[in-house]
């Protein structure tokens, strides 16, 4: 069972607040994974942060505060590791039993989706209503991330200096657009590509052995 201490997340933070995380893990399944990435974030805020764990895995478990323009501020967040599903799947399928778990591919959503829809409704005992699958939230492309960056900081100091006069994300984020472009994130590289196949393919096998869903088209 997890354990979390939380205190006033993404909000405004006094400067002598210390901030405890306590988790059985620090990044063994989704939820422990989610509480390092807010301990990192927290101490990139120069927030006083520490994990208190049981079962320690990361290798980078420190309460390192990253000066203002070091570009770690965006590495550290374990995006590998999340995409580790065996475990994260076969521990939801010992929890609730294969009965009371439907697992969708992403491609088929896309590429299939009235079948998708459909099984979706059986495996729920729901009515099948008519349903015309529009795009939202769109990819778009950062124009630099160390520009984004800045906008981040100049954002979150002005927002400060409003005085909670911001009630709205859209009023809040407003700065943050000039350095959003409207262009489709760029492709993998093809040698990128690869690597991480390679290194995904044990889990992608025993995913499918455990779900039995054929996840090839995946390497």
């Amino acid at each position: 069972m997890q354990i979390w201490i939380y205190s006033l997340i993404f909000l405004e933070l006094e400067d002598d607040m210390k901030i405890l995380h306590i988790t059985t893990s620090d990044i063994g399944g989704g939820a422990a994974r989610a509480a390092y990435r807010l301990h990192r974030a927290l101490l990139n805020e120069k927030v006083d942060s520490l994990m208190l764990v049981q079962d320690k895995k990361a290798m980078i478990v420190k309460n390192k505060k990253y000066p203002f323009f070091e570009p770690e501020y965006y590495y550290n967040y374990l995006y590998f590791n999340s995409g580790l599903y065996y475990q994260q799947v076969k521990r939801y399928l010992n929890l609730f039993g294969y009965d009371n778990i439907h697992i969708i591919k992403f491609d088929d959503l896309k590429n299939n989706f009235e079948q998708t829809y459909s099984e979706i409704c059986n495996f729920l005992n729901i009515e099948k209503n008519i349903v015309s699958p529009q795009i939202f939230n769109k990819s778009k492309s950062v124009f630099l991330p160390p520009v984004q960056f800045i906008l981040r900081k100049i954002n979150k100091f002005l927002n400060k200096r409003s005085h909670n006069k911001i009630i709205t994300k859209k009023e809040r984020d407003k700065l943050m657009k000039l350095g959003i472009i409207n262009k489709t994130p760029a492709k993998m590289k093809d040698k990128t590509k690869k690597r991480l196949q390679k290194m995904y393919q044990h889990d992608i096998n025993a995913l499918s052995k455990l779900t039995n869903i054929n996840f090839n088209n995946w390497l």
